[in-house]
């Protein structure tokens, strides 16, 4: 027993012992280098490859959020609260842009305004569909040109008036001047377009799944339809009357 305890503690074990930890905490720092290295690599890949925020959807963002604290009389809020991710996949579409997008490129464009209630609903989910399939919302704002019935506007209907409903707001059916000619835009409408040719149009205004909260119907309702855009299966345009 005492010559093994001898040979045990003699200098050339103790030398080798040292060596064997030396080995060990070089394996650990070699380890805890290399999980940093990846972290660091990993944190600059999603910061130059991975998604980022734009002028475009900080502006979105900004826009509908703005009217989050908006009150009524009786201290209600005035509009659906909603909260948006800076970084989401709008971008926006000037009115001549607008047509070259119409006219001759593909994807998915949403007409909408911010203090549309029924837009409010759909963006959410709408949002998360983009960012899940990677899918960029041409987004153009109508409001102005709705309003105004301007020029642009009597335009856009020109253009689109294939696949709008007739405008009942500014006009009654009961209107000895009825004219069931006269389309409207309703909010919030998307359209399907591929290489300038429009294929299918969504109105979501009412629509039960906005109105009880099923984003993930929602989504699958985008995604077909834009699915249908792409591989040239049929996809319905949804045609109820809208006033929104």
């Amino acid at each position: 027993m005492s010559f093994c305890i001898f040979i045990c503690n003699t200098p050339q074990s103790k030398k080798k012992e040292r060596h064997i930890v030396k080995r060990i905490i070089a394996v650990i720092l070699a380890a805890l280098f290399i999980t940093g290295l990846t972290m660091a690599c990993a944190s600059l890949t999603g910061r130059f490859f991975g998604p980022r925020a734009t002028a475009d959807s900080k502006r979105f963002k900004e826009e509908y959020e703005a009217l989050n604290s908006e009150l009524k009389d009786d201290g209600t809020n005035a509009y659906t609260t909603v909260s948006i991710d800076e970084v989401n996949k709008i971008e926006y579409l000037t009115y001549d842009e607008l047509l070259d997008f119409i006219g001759n490129k593909t994807g998915l464009l949403y007409f909408g305004r911010p203090g549309c209630p029924w837009c409010r609903l759909l963006v959410p989910s709408m949002l998360d569909y983009a960012i899940e399939d990677n899918v960029t919302i041409y987004y153009y704002d109508i409001e102005k040109d709705r309003t105004e019935n301007n020029a642009e506007y009597k335009n856009i209907l020109s253009v689109l008036g294939e696949y709008l409903p007739t405008d009942t707001v500014t006009q009654s059916e009961d209107d000895p001047d009825f004219d069931p000619d006269l389309k409207r835009v309703v909010l919030p409408q998307l359209f399907f377009i591929k290489d300038g040719e429009v294929r299918s149009g969504l109105m979501l205004y009412q629509h039960v799944y906005l109105r009880d909260g099923q984003t993930e119907n929602v989504k699958q309702i985008l995604r077909f339809s834009y699915n249908s855009l792409l591989f040239d299966y049929g996809a319905n345009a949804d045609d109820e009357s809208c006033e929104c």
